[in-house]
């Protein structure tokens, strides 16, 4: 994979998270300055959310808490 294409794919990225960044202020989902936990089962879903915050946190200047969710859906869960 070329320089480019990671350029492109960062940018992407980039893209797709101010996108969310907008949804979120629109639809006033929190506040600046607000603590956020985050349900962590360990999936691709909680996985990316957290990742998503931790993107938003210095802009928003928010406060993020992973806190291990085992909704048990998977008999290997424990």
């Amino acid at each position: 994979e070329g320089l480019r294409s990671q350029i492109n794919r960062m940018e992407n990225m980039q893209t797709f998270i101010s996108r969310i960044n907008d949804f979120i202020d629109q639809k006033k989902l929190f506040s600046d300055n607000a603590t956020i936990i985050v349900g962590l089962s360990g999936g691709p879903d909680s996985i990316f959310l957290l990742h998503l915050l931790s993107n938003l946190r210095a802009s928003k200047n928010i406060t993020i808490i992973a806190a291990h969710l085992n909704h048990e859906w998977r008999p290997e869960a424990e």
